[in-house]
């Protein structure tokens, strides 16, 4: 794989990790609030009820990633295979 399509792709998986790395971050912030709400006053099956929702929300977000991430391969592959056939063109 050549230098300039690996620095691509890592560009572009940075891009698209980005969003995924920020919902994480609010995330722990969450479970931080409801582990101070667990100490607190908040009854266990809320704190449950919410945590199922938080992780739902990031097995989807996750879903996504990796589809994004599948396409990005799927497109590197093909730019390599175009790049092999001019390779072999040029070669002739």
């Amino acid at each position: 794989m050549s230098q300039e399509l690996k620095e691509l792709l890592r560009s572009v998986l940075k891009e698209e990790l980005q969003p995924i790395y920020e919902q994480l971050n609010r995330f722990e912030r969450i479970q931080e609030q409801i582990e101070e709400m667990r100490a607190g006053k908040y009854h266990e099956t809320f704190i449950h009820a919410e945590l199922i929702g938080f992780k739902q929300f990031v097995d989807l977000s996750l879903k996504q990633l990796q589809h994004k991430t599948d396409a990005m391969i799927d497109k590197l592959l093909k730019h390599e295979k175009e790049i092999i056939g001019l390779k072999f063109k040029a070669s002739e």
